[in-house]
């Protein structure tokens, strides 16, 4: 999980950019799908919808994580 003092905005750069790039250039960074879904728990909303990609593209392919991170995408709400 990441560090609770990183700014979201840094979260973006330094983590989730690099992965969503990876990730569309069709490398699996599926491995990584609890560590993204916690990056949820922000108010950032730029961060959130970065997090939703993440899932959708997974979502097909990991169906019991997907069902995991909708309940955390319910409490964040």
């Amino acid at each position: 999980m990441y560090p609770n003092y990183m700014a979201p905005s840094v979260l973006i750069d330094v983590l989730l950019n690099p992965v969503i790039a990876a990730m569309t250039v069709g490398k699996d960074v599926s491995s990584l799908f609890p560590d993204i879904i916690n990056c949820m728990q922000t108010e950032d909303i730029e961060l959130k919808k970065l997090v939703y990609l993440y899932a959708i593209n997974y979502a097909r392919s990991n169906p019991d994580l997907a069902i995991l991170a909708v309940n955390t995408f319910v409490k964040v709400r």
